[in-house]
């Protein structure tokens, strides 16, 4: 019971963290939670001392009051409608001209959804604030601290709508899509290499009983510290077969366990591994490369004909692939006696390079740009193969696409 409600949680709070209305929830309720502690302030006399003290502060009257309030809460909610809307134009551009999957690097921007929530929560101070100013025979009360503060978020909310305006029209131009692809899939590879101590392993053995899928769907990952933890405590080794990201069916073979292990054990393996829809970079670095190849593939189409944004992601191709070819992702998780206990399948260069860069050479063989920057590409990564691990599979590449150049 309880492995089965780690691994529900695990598959939708990396669905709610992503969305977009995590952030503007979580400041909505913080701003609820601030008109809650000003209006208390306002509730012992401070707004009333407040405005004794600064003579130039003459906020006494409740009808005032609503007005600001209710004028402010207007202009924000226009202002949060309109900028939304310019968030969907992009959107819809960007899903057209390059690939829905620059869909999820528009939503996740951050800086953007940081903007739109200090709206929301704006929206929601206010509302909270109007509600609560009261006026009757025995008793008016006037939260003068709370309109105040209001005046203060309003003006904040006006400078990040300029900048907001600024930031757009910058940040949301292709080669900075683009480059946000690359960094996302950049830290992945690091956050991979500093978090592991294992050996390179890529091959396909499996060794030990093969265990079939009990669904389909992508497989995603798995639960690492519960997991090793497990097979550790059982003495088992477990050996995946498809590298994370690839949709498995129901009934083929999908891991290799090798030990004893018991079907109630067994359960509780398969309760460790997700599977789910969506394509995160931050969790996936391959979804990286795909993603980019998506964008050079869809660039290169007739009905977009944009070779120089394929040629952005050959360059941002080409520093991913150094980065592994210098230090490959490792396969090995060992436990703390140093015994490998969980084996990972991971692409190989080749494997990747096929996937990825293939696609592109397809597509762009018949344009001068393309080819140059792909000979260029495999030029390069011969030079920084310092072990010449691959030099022999690139230099293959490289005579294959010289030979297409000349036709």
């Amino acid at each position: 019971m309880a492995g089965s409600f780690f691994k529900w949680i695990r598959k939708y709070y990396n669905i709610f963290i992503h969305s977009i209305g995590f952030l503007p929830a979580a400041l909505g309720l913080l701003f609820l939670l601030i008109a809650i502690g000003t209006m208390e302030l306002d509730a012992v006399g401070w707004g009333i001392e407040l405005n004794e003290r600064f003579k130039w502060l003459t906020l006494e009257d409740a009808e005032t009051a609503r007005t600001i309030v209710s004028t402010v809460a207007t202009s924000i909610i226009s202002l949060t409608v309109f900028s939304f809307s310019m968030v969907m134009v992009l959107m819809n551009q960007a899903a057209s001209q390059m690939s829905n999957r620059m869909l999820d690097n528009i939503i996740g921007d951050k800086t953007q959804k940081l903007i739109l929530s200090f709206y929301v929560g704006t929206i929601v101070y206010s509302l909270f604030l109007l509600i609560n100013i009261s006026e009757s025979e025995n008793q008016t009360l006037v939260p003068a601290i709370s309109v105040y503060f209001l005046l203060l978020l309003t003006i904040t909310d006006i400078f990040f709508f300029i900048y907001f305006l600024h930031y757009i029209t910058q940040s949301f131009r292709y080669e900075q899509l683009i480059q946000r692809i690359h960094m996302r899939a950049t830290d992945t590879l690091e956050g991979l290499d500093r978090n592991t101590n294992a050996a390179i392993a890529t091959g396909n053995e499996t060794g030990g009983k093969e265990i079939l899928s009990q669904e389909s769907g992508y497989y995603q990952g798995f639960d690492e510290k519960r997991l090793l933890s497990f097979t550790e405590a059982h003495g088992l080794v477990i050996r995946f077969l498809h590298p994370v990201g690839t949709y498995i069916l129901k009934g083929t073979p999908f891991l290799a366990i090798t030990g004893n292990v018991e079907e109630q054990d067994l359960k509780k393996i398969l309760l460790e591994i997700d599977f789910y829809y969506g394509q995160e970079i931050d969790k996936n670095a391959y979804y990286g490369f795909f993603h980019l190849t998506e964008v050079a593939v869809k660039a290169l189409s007739p009905g977009i004909n944009d070779p120089g944004t394929a040629v952005l992601c050959i360059h941002a191709l080409t520093d991913l692939f150094s980065r592994i070819i210098q230090q490959p992702i490792t396969a090995e998780i060992k436990d703390g006696q140093g015994k490998t206990r969980i084996v990972t399948r991971q692409f190989s260069v080749e494997e990747l390079f096929d996937r990825s860069v293939l696609p592109v050479w397809d597509y762009g063989k018949n344009d001068r740009t393309v080819k140059q920057a792909l000979i260029r590409m495999l030029n390069q990564l011969m030079f920084i193969d310092e072990e010449s691990r691959y030099k022999g599979f690139l230099s293959d590449k490289l005579r294959e696409l010289e030979a297409d150049k000349d036709t």
